[in-house]
Parts: structure tokens; sequence; C-alpha cells
């Protein structure tokens, strides 16, 4: 398998980048602390824990979350988050203590960085995803004297191995849920409970039941939640949306299957044209609900309809069964988590294409110009799966 640098995505030259890992390392060498004396779990009171990846990741980082959160019982836990809304998945569950949600400008980097220090955390946790973007000079700036974080390994090449002081590489193939795990482990908790967890309250739940019996939802109805689109940078691995509208109109005419149709507000063009390819009305919640909402929501359906994508992990984190389309990307390593979920795909030679290596550029998925992956996928393919989870909930209950 090809292996390459997570620098090397495109947009800054070859030479810049030169220049700027040399300059990373120079910072860090001056202002990292260096390696101390055998970890003391006891002496931890603050830690930082980069989140600033989708909805999706963060789903697949609680067990992760969870192990420090039993490890660490008396530490304060801070999670840095991005711009996806990925925070909303722990938002108020007790996981962690505090969400800082950073900015996207230069300036505020560097304020974010200054914050970082002067906070002077005990212990930083950074995954996979913590070696990319502006997150290496977080690390370089941060004065953090424990910093576990995921190194080259099989499949993958990192050339921020020496930021971290508690190195831990990952197999080729595992999962992303065990994958974070492996750090939380180096750090000596237990990580024995490895559900993913998606928390919403009462006012969720009361939210989503209203809305489906306004709907006119029934109890003996059996409801499917089937997203819409997939995230905006990632449409490649969106199942052909006509061929999404002839499942949905075969399973709602030959099955008596209700289906909602779930996604976020900015896919509103993918519904459009998802709804123009369709003969029967769907319910429609996309843009009518929050994202806890929504997985209040999909905890009510019997199963979901889903692209590999966040909303394909909180559905698996809140019990609901998966029918998972997959492409491009590898169900080793992103597929929905835990028993009763069905994934969809193909044997093709060339998939997944979207592999670790590739994990911040996407070239080859990008590039693709056949598509077979998704293309030999079949209605039928898709409408099978899905009425096998109905004969077999129907059976169960």
């Amino acid at each position: 398998m090809k292996r390459s640098s997570d620098h090397s995505r495109g947009g800054l030259g070859p030479v810049f980048r030169k220049f700027e890992h040399a300059a990373l390392r120079a910072v860090a060498h001056v202002l990292l602390p260096r390696p101390e004396p055998p970890f003391d779990r006891n002496r931890v009171r603050k830690i930082l824990v980069y989140g600033t990846m989708g909805i999706g990741n963060i789903v697949m980082l609680t067990p992760t979350l969870r192990a420090l959160r039993q490890g660490f019982p008396n530490a304060h836990i801070t999670l840095l988050a991005g711009a996806s809304g990925g925070d909303q998945v722990v938002s108020g569950g007790g996981l962690v203590d505090e969400i800082i949600r950073r900015q996207v400008r230069l300036r505020d980097l560097a304020a974010l960085a200054w914050r970082i220090r002067r906070r002077r955390f005990d212990l930083m946790v950074a995954t996979i995803h913590g070696n990319g973007g502006y997150l290496p000079w977080i690390t370089a700036l941060s004065g953090v004297p424990t910093r576990a974080g995921h190194s080259t390994g099989p499949d993958w090449i990192s050339r921020n191995d020496f930021l971290y002081n508690v190195p831990v590489s990952m197999p080729e193939g595992q999962h992303e849920v065990e994958r974070g795990l492996l750090l939380a482990e180096a750090l000596g908790c237990d990580t024995t409970d490895r559900r993913p967890s998606f928390h919403f309250d009462d006012a969720d739940r009361f939210f989503a039941g209203q809305f489906l019996a306004r709907a006119g939802i029934l109890a003996g109805d059996w409801l499917l939640g089937v997203q819409v689109g997939t995230w905006k940078f990632q449409d490649w691995k969106q199942w052909d949306l006509d061929r999404l509208a002839e499942a949905c109109d075969r399973l709602i005419a030959e099955e008596g299957v209700k289906v909602v149709l779930l996604g976020s507000p900015s896919d509103r063009d993918v519904l459009d044209r998802l709804l123009g390819f369709m003969t029967h009305r769907p319910i429609i919640a996309l843009g009518e609900s929050s994202l806890k909402q929504s997985a209040a929501i999909v905890q009510k359906c019997h199963a979901t309809l889903c692209n590999d994508s966040g909303l394909m992990h909180v559905s698996a984190a809140v019990g609901t069964p998966v029918v998972a389309v997959f492409g491009p990307t590898d169900r080793r390593r992103t597929g929905p988590w835990g028993p009763g979920h069905v994934v969809v795909t193909k044997n093709v030679d060339c998939s997944p294409c979207f592999t670790l290596a590739e994990l911040w550029t996407a070239k080859t998925a990008l590039s693709c110009t056949h598509h077979k992956c998704l293309k030999e996928i079949t209605v039928q393919d898709v409408v099978g799966s899905v009425k096998g989870i109905k004969v077999r909930t129907e059976t169960r209950g």
C-alpha cells in the first residue's frame, strides 16, 4: 500500500512545506519540555484533547473520552473543537468539562495557542486527526509536558512524531474507535468499554416525538431514516441520488415503510434533487431539526440508510441499525461500530481508494473517472438489505 506524509496535501509548495516543518521543529525544541521521568497519572489535573474533526469522528472518539474520564476522574478535560459542530456530540454529556471552539483566522489561532499555553495543561491527547493543519503548531507552542499522539505506523507516515513523548503507532486496517483507544491504553486507562455514544436530553426526545406525531407516524409504523447528501468536501462518497430515490420509493410502496429524510441544512439543494426523482412524498426533517434533535429522531427509527458519514455513526451510537453504502472508503476503518449493521459494498479491485495514507488529500477518490465502487451497487442491493433488517426487527418485536 502506498504511504504518504500527512503534509502531502496540496496548496503549499514543497519548498514552503520544508521551511514550515523546519521552523516547527525549532519551535518545539525550544518551547516543549523534554521527556520527564515515568508518567505519573496521579499528577494529571488538566487534560487537553484535540477534537477538531467532523461529527462522525467525534462519535468514534467518545470511547476514548470515556476511558480518559474514568482513568483520570479528578482531571478537568477540555476538548478543542473545530467548526464542524462535532462538539454537539458530547456537549452536556459529562465526558468533557469544557469545550473550546477554535476560530479560523490566523490571528485567532495565535491567540488560541497563547490561551492554551497559559492554561498549563498537564496532558495533551492528539489522535491522527491532530497531526494536520495548524494543530502541530498549537502542540509546539503549548508547553504541555506529556503529549500522547498517533505516530508513524504501517500505513501512515507522520512528519510530526517529534511532538509526542507518548507516541502511539496504529496497526494497519484498524478501526478509528480502536485507534483512539490505543492512546488511552498507552496512558494506563481501562479501555474495556468501547461503545460510542451521542448525548441528547429529554427536550430533544420530546421534540422528536412531537415532530413524528405531527408527520402522522403511528406506533405500529416501521420508520427508516435516510441520509440526504454527505459532507460537502466528500461528495464522492454519495450513492447516486436517482437510485436512492428509487430505493425509497420501493420501500414505501412494497413494504409500507415510512421514510424520514435527514441531513445538514447545507444539503438543501441535494434534497431538492432527490425529491425530484421520487414518486412518493417522504417526511422531511432536514432543516427542521438540530443535530441533537436529529439524533433523537434517529433513535426512534427502526433503521437508517446512510453513506459513510457522521449520521451513520450517530445512528450506530444511539442503537439504531444502519444500512451503510460504502464505495471509496475503508469499512475496516470507518464502518458502523457494533453488531446489527449492514455494509453494502462491492469488491472492486481499486476500492477502497480513500486510505489512511490519503487522509487529508483524497487524491485518488477525487481523480477517479468511473466510480465503479458506487455505481455497481444496485437498488436491489440496498432494498434487500433494508428488508433484511425489517424482517429481523419485526421477528424480535
